[in-house]
């Protein structure tokens, strides 16, 4: 399949991952909800696809109706983590999160009651028109140009991702996930094994970065003291094995291919 091909048919496969998340309705279960963001992520990688492409890219309306619905769904999503993170440190050390589980528990409902309302509220059409400007920008090129185009601007982005100071872990984590979200675009639509390596590199660091960033977020959300010091011994921890990774990052660099 060509570049455009490729990045229309994981789009349609996206689109309708969605579209059965929301049409659960009240009947919201984890895997629903892991779904719709599973969908979200490979839209995402097909807007970056675009974006590198087409810099002046507007997805319009249409996008802001699906962040919305996707900010929702991350807020029940983040919430359910967190619950998980606090009763799976309680199993596995003496520590007892009772305190913030209750307050979490409690939170959970509010995120559950604003995912079903932005779920009631999504229109189904935002995801044809979305289609149809991603479409429109991608038909004005061949595949050859579409995939130097957007290897130009992950190269950019990768050196940007390597001179990022290791002491900004946010802003790490940040350029990770926009350069990882390409970086997957691409490893799917080309042949070269460098970018599939690259992609595989990154997402090892990405999912680092995301168990860091929960722990982060957990010490804000801590009431119990005795769970508070060990999130914090946790994430200090973390912020060491991401640096040597980082470190290993810098010393071998990620290596992509020049286009199709």
């Amino acid at each position: 399949m060509s570049v455009p091909e490729t990045a229309l048919a994981l789009f349609d496969r996206s689109a309708a991952s969605i579209e059965r998340a929301v049409a659960a309705g009240e009947s919201v279960e984890a895997e629903a909800i892991h779904q719709l963001r599973v969908g979200t992520k490979r839209i995402r990688a097909v807007l970056s696809l675009v974006a590198a492409i087409d810099p002046a890219f507007d997805p319009g309306g249409a996008a802001r109706k699906l962040k919305r619905l996707f900010a929702a769904a991350g807020l029940l999503r983040d919430n359910d983590v967190q619950l998980a993170l606090a009763r799976r440190i309680g199993d596995e050390s003496a520590v007892s999160p009772a305190l913030t589980v209750a307050s979490l528990e409690a939170q959970r409902a509010r995120a559950l009651k604003a995912y079903r309302d932005a779920a009631a509220r999504f229109d189904i059409a935002a995801h044809s028109k979305l289609r149809s400007r991603i479409s429109t920008t991608l038909q004005h090129l061949d595949s050859r140009s579409i995939g130097t185009l957007a290897h130009a601007t992950l190269a950019r982005w990768i050196d940007g991702l390597e001179h990022t100071p290791d002491e900004d872990l946010h802003e790490v984590r940040k350029r990770t996930k926009q350069t990882h979200a390409l970086t997957w675009m691409l490893a799917r639509a080309t042949p070269d094994r460098r970018t599939r390596a690259a992609e595989q590199r990154l997402d090892k660091l990405q999912k680092l970065l995301g168990e860091w960033h929960d722990l982060v977020v957990a010490e804000t959300l801590a009431i119990d003291r005795d769970y508070l010091a060990e999130v914090t011994r946790r994430r200090i921890a973390d912020e060491a094995k991401i640096r040597r990774r980082f470190a290993a990052l810098r010393r071998s660099p990620l290596r992509i291919g020049t286009g199709l």
